[in-house]
């Protein structure tokens, strides 16, 4: 309905996927890799998973981007653009 509405006021469908490919696809593994101390890295660990398991936020949240006027692709919907299935 989302996306329908989008095109029916000019804008064009960029991408449609879940939160997980999403964040995936934008690179927040790499904040697990910065150094931190042990309860601070726990904590983040324990965050990204709730954002990206499917089990958790990953597969529940979707992202779906319009655009008007542009022909660059979107970083955020490399991983995986569930587009087609709107």
């Amino acid at each position: 309905a989302m996306a329908h509405a989008g095109v029916a006021a000019g804008l064009e469908l960029a991408g449609f996927t879940s939160q997980d490919a999403f964040l995936l696809s934008m690179g927040i593994l790499d904040l697990a890799s910065e150094n931190r101390d042990d309860g601070t890295q726990l904590r983040l660990v324990q965050e990204l998973k709730q954002l990206t398991l499917g089990s958790e936020m990953g597969e529940s949240f979707k992202v779906l981007a319009m655009v008007k006027n542009t022909e660059e692709s979107l970083a955020g919907f490399s991983l995986r653009d569930r587009a087609a299935s709107l």
